[in-house]
């Protein structure tokens, strides 16, 4: 019982663990998402206001720069400016911008004043100095160059991609150029570009202080997707996102790329570049030129935090399972101890010994509930076994009775065949199978005067020993009632005024009663609500013996029943039964039937009576199957096999 005691505890440990477990990952892992979540809700609000201060930054100073070309084409479109007065104003504005590393007027050939062909004057600073020369072809075709040439086309003010210094290659430039216009003919067309240069040096350093985290940094692409700033200096003006794309066959990097140059501003988690580590990139574009700031945030180090309190959420709920697996270890041990002791005390009564004391239980719970439940059951389970012996005693002895009622029944019938072997002129034999111990059918058959036989066969209403009783009563009167002198109809009318005398049972029984003629095969016959019999010829006919309209045997008294006659050719058969045979079901509910019967009957027209007998048994047993038989069933056949010689 120890046995039992520890796999209750344990059953209950696990349980309750199970459940725990289950609440505890559901909770945990909720936690986990939802603090997930948050963290990178506040990454992406950090990334945002950092993005968006770096943008700004930036955006100022872009800026101010744009406003130097503005104000200069605005001045070439509303002053008439001579060759001297443009260089002084062109070597104002460079000298007094500190981003600017360069101004340019470029007119279209021909368009400036006084001047045959290409006019673009160019003041630029040069080691702290400032210098002055004027862009002409073949060196220096300025009207295939972007800064020129687009902006001319578009007819808008725009930034150029970044380009390398030519005279310094270390150096990152980019042009931000405005059209300016002069009226014509009444017509306002361009004439040209005004243009500042900047040195991109200051920006990367902006971006080079926007970090977040200990390995973040943050990067600038222009509106081509081409790097600006990178940590990596092999990206920078050499690489596209698009390129290292293709490069690493990464399709999250290139919509990555398509967003940004669309001018959207979002967080999406991707591979980095180089490393291929996990990480966040939040990017935002700086309207001003439709570049895009990219600021990367490694994952490893954004979930640090996150990472290290799971741990110590983890560390501490193994901590307080151990507790609660001794805690419930000590509560299951409590519990189920009372019960080892109930166990021990059913086994023994489960043995045979009503006489162990069932265990006290000074508790008022459902232990407690259950031992006095168990104390109860002993009582009644002995009480029972007691009353199940006289019980059990009782039906052992119906049983012999019933056994010993049922020899009695057997042996009022003829049972013994050939009936009669000295007799050559007919063949007979039957049987009954009850449907219980004892039965109501019976059959019965007798000579006299040597050449009459007499027979019977009968079918009492009900089941058990009354109906057995009735059976008795019914084949005594008959065969007592009998005589050579009386017809048949006045013996059975006789039988039905004895049993409906004081028949308080209202029982009543069907029957056939007839003789045959043994020297010429004459059949008197009456036959008081019984199921009609059957004539089978040699010659395959088979055919009912007509009804005769009589009601059963102990229904009405002083009824006159009907005489009948039929008779018999040489080796024809008389096949009586009763309703068990064509009203046997099987396990589907279905009826053996009249119309079975006939069929058999067809196939049996050379047996003998025995062979058809049995015959007739087995095949409605076959029918049946395994459902139960709820009917008697009793087969009687006489055949005539020919006339009886004179004596």
């Amino acid at each position: 019982m120890i046995h039992l005691r520890n796999s209750l505890a344990v059953k209950l440990v696990l349980s309750i663990l199970t459940v725990s477990g289950i609440i505890f990952l559901f909770i945990f892992g909720s936690n986990f998402l939802r603090s997930q979540e948050i963290l990178l809700k506040n990454v992406r609000e950090n990334a945002k206001n950092l993005s968006l201060a770096t943008v700004n930054k930036i955006e100022i100073t872009l800026n101010k720069v744009e406003q130097i070309p503005k104000t200069l084409a605005y001045h070439l479109e509303h002053s008439s400016l001579t060759e001297k007065e443009m260089l002084n104003l062109l070597t104002n504005v460079t000298a007094s911008s500190d981003e600017i590393t360069g101004v340019t007027i470029a007119f279209d050939p021909d368009l400036f004043p006084g001047v045959k062909g290409e006019f673009a004057p160019y003041v630029y600073k040069n080691n702290g100095n400032l210098k002055t020369v004027y862009l002409r072809s073949p060196e220096n075709n300025y009207q295939i160059k972007d800064w020129y040439l687009i902006p001319k086309e578009l007819q808008k003010s725009m930034w150029s991609e970044p380009y390398y210094n030519v005279d310094d290659d270390s150096k990152i430039l980019a042009t931000f150029s405005v059209p300016f216009y002069m009226k014509k003919n009444g017509s306002r067309i361009c004439v040209g570009i005004v243009s500042a240069e900047i040195d991109l040096d200051w920006l990367k350093q902006i971006v080079k202080m926007t970090t977040l985290y200990k390995t973040g940094y943050a990067f600038l692409i222009s509106h081509n997707g081409t790097f600006v700033t990178h940590p990596t200096k092999d990206f920078i003006m050499n690489e596209t996102i698009f390129s290292i794309a293709e490069k690493y066959k990464d399709q999250t990097i290139r919509e990555f790329g398509k967003a940004a140059l669309r001018g959207e501003s979002n967080l999406i988690k991707l591979k980095e570049f180089l490393k291929k580590k996990d990480i966040q990139l939040y990017y935002m574009p700086l309207l001003t030129n439709d570049w895009s700031l990219g600021i990367v945030i490694p994952e490893d180090e954004l979930m640090e935090d996150l990472n290290a309190l799971t741990k110590y959420i983890l560390l501490y709920n193994l901590l307080g399972a151990i507790l609660l697996i001794i805690a419930i270890t000590i509560l299951a041990n409590r519990i189920t101890r009372p019960l080892t002791k109930l166990a021990a005390a059913t086994d023994e009564i489960a043995s045979g010994n009503f006489d162990v004391a069932i265990p006290e239980m000074n508790s008022k719970d459902e232990v407690s509930h259950l031992a006095a439940s168990f104390n109860f059951m002993k009582i009644s389970l002995r009480q029972y076994i007691d009353n199940l012996m006289e019980t059990t005693a009782a039906k052992q002895k119906m049983e012999s009775e019933l056994k010993i009622a049922h020899e009695i029944q057997m042996g009022i019938l003829p049972k013994i065949f050939p009936a009669f072997p000295n007799r050559s002129e007919f063949d007979i034999y039957a049987a009954i199978v009850p449907a219980k111990e004892v039965g109501g059918d019976f059959y019965d058959f007798f000579l006299l005067e040597n050449s009459f036989l007499y027979f019977t066969i009968g079918d009492v209403s009900g089941k058990g020993v009354p109906a057995s009783l009735f059976m008795a009563v019914a084949k005594t009167l008959i065969k007592a009632s009998t005589s050579i002198d009386y017809p048949l109809n006045e013996i059975i009318a006789k039988v039905n005024n004895d049993l409906c005398t004081e028949n308080d049972s209202s029982m009543f029984v069907t029957i056939f009663f007839g003789r045959i003629n043994l020297r010429n095969g004459e059949v008197d016959f009456v036959n008081a609500g019984h199921n009609l019999p059957y004539i089978v010829s040699l010659n395959g006919e088979i055919k009912k013996i007509e009804k005769t309209g009589d009601i059963a045997v102990g229904v009405i008294d002083n009824y006159q029943y009907q005489l009948a006659k039929i008779k018999l050719v040489e080796n024809d058969t008389l096949f009586l039964y009763t309703d068990g045979i064509t009203e046997a079901q099987n396990n589907l509910d279905k009826l053996y039937s009249e119309n079975r019967l006939e069929i058999f009957l067809d196939s049996q027209r050379l047996s003998s009576a025995k062979e058809l007998v049995q015959n007739s048994v087995k095949e409605v047993k076959q029918f049946s199957g395994a459902a139960p038989q709820s009917d008697d069933i009793t087969s009687f056949v006489i055949k005539w096999i020919k006339p009886m010689e004179n004596d």
